[in-house]
């Protein structure tokens, strides 16, 4: 998962591309950008498995970064704001 492009989106409509190598920095940076992202959020606009995206995540950051709670859409692994 080095090379990978991250889509942003807002509502419906593709608005933005990160493009390259994927850090610990960037990957921040989109989370703490949008709260209330999810788990299966970030994996769906990677293309990639919710399971892959945690694992993945959990490797660049500190397994803390993740929080599983109770949120607006239930049962979802939310980042934390």
């Amino acid at each position: 998962m080095d090379e990978i492009k991250l889509r942003l989106d807002i509502g419906d409509s593709w608005c933005w591309e990160l493009e390259g190598t994927l850090t610990p920095e960037r990957v921040r940076s989109y989370i703490l950008g949008h709260p209330g992202l999810t788990t299966n959020d970030l994996a769906r606009r990677l293309g990639k498995r919710k399971e892959d995206i945690v694992e993945f995540v959990e490797e660049l950051l500190d397994c803390d970064e993740i929080k599983k709670m109770e949120g607006p859409r239930q049962r979802q692994e939310y980042f934390p704001t």
